[in-house]
């Protein structure tokens, strides 16, 4: 499962990606800090799933979900958000999953394995 990991705070990437690698055994967690960067690694790498923070520099939120939404193939998306407010537009625009930054790690954990059985069972 290769999984890339883009939000705009170099910590929070740090620590979701050691998070990841460390819970699910994986070492094919990549970054990227802005939309530029994410839409290439998204080409480059061909994640699975992508985690992408809501406020992601360098375009509008929808709209980037709207460029992995139309990858061939569609990584699953699941946005991360710092409100809760935030979790329906970003249902609303083709994301997969939520997970606010606020919760408990096992939160991320689980959305990822649920979008990763999802793909499985697809």
């Amino acid at each position: 499962m290769r999984i890339l990991v883009a939000d705009r705070n170099a910590a929070v990437r740090s620590a979701v990606t050691w998070y990841l690698q460390n819970m699910l055994e994986s070492d094919t967690v990549r970054e990227a800090g802005d939309n530029e960067e994410l839409l290439a690694q998204v080409e480059a790498f061909r994640p699975d799933i992508v985690l992408v923070d809501w406020g992601l520099p360098g375009s509008a939120q929808t709209e980037s979900l709207a460029s992995l939404c139309a990858c061939d193939p569609r990584p699953s998306v699941i946005v991360l958000g710092s409100l809760l407010e935030q979790r329906q537009d970003a249902l609303a625009a083709g994301a997969d999953s939520f997970v606010c930054k606020g919760d408990p790690p096992r939160r991320l954990l689980a959305s990822v394995r649920f979008v990763e059985a999802d793909r499985g069972a697809a």
